[in-house]
């Protein structure tokens, strides 16, 4: 049994040296640490289920942290403010406004998930954002990508191949524990043949 034990935390400890952080913080953390590591947030807010935290990054991204009633992090967000020297999402080696959801989805092995309240696809002025999770590890990850109108028909044409994915460009990325996740979202939707991404 302890031999059991010890091999359980080498494995625990092990995810964890490889989890993705999003601005230094990961799920998990605390709020606490989360302002000492980068300071008062910009704004606070409090919703039925969580407490969120919101800062103005000064590369001009904007970082949104929502925690549960324990003070633990939930949710993480980093939105892109389109600044030069921003365009690091901190997730992998994936890029604002260059890297494609087409390209997201090679990388995690699988076309992803989605959830039963929350649309795959939003309308904008300027085009169409798709929403794309993919489960990594115990948690799960969300892409935003826009797709612009100049790029509309060009994906169309492309439906076979890839489509829109092939040209949804993205804006935000995400981590959620499947917790919340759910909760915001409703039931997970799984498509024929999705797998957990392997991805490290």
């Amino acid at each position: 049994m302890k031999h059991f034990l010890t091999l359980c935390a080498a494995l625990l400890c092990g995810f964890a040296a490889q989890a993705q952080t999003l601005s230094g913080l990961k799920v998990g953390d605390d709020t606490a640490a989360a302002i000492k590591a980068l300071g008062e947030p910009t704004k606070k807010n409090q919703t039925i289920t969580s407490n969120q935290l919101i800062w103005a990054l000064p590369n001009g991204n904007e970082l949104t942290a929502s925690a549960d009633g324990a003070g633990k992090i939930v949710f993480l967000e980093n939105a892109w403010g389109q600044k030069p020297g921003s365009e690091a999402t901190g997730l992998y080696d994936f890029t604002f406004g260059k890297t494609t959801l087409a390209e997201v989805r090679t990388k995690l092995g699988s076309g992803g998930m989605s959830f039963a309240k929350r649309p795959p696809m939003l309308s904008l002025p300027e085009g169409i954002v798709l929403v794309n999770s993919f489960e990594v590890g115990p948690l799960v990850y969300t892409f935003y990508g826009v797709v612009h109108s100049e790029d509309m028909a060009k994906g169309r044409a492309e439906a076979a191949s890839g489509g829109f994915a092939l040209y949804a460009k993205l804006d935000s990325v995400s981590i959620s524990s499947p917790a919340f996740a759910q909760a915001q979202w409703g039931e997970p939707m799984y498509p024929t043949g999705y797998k957990k991404s392997e991805a490290k």
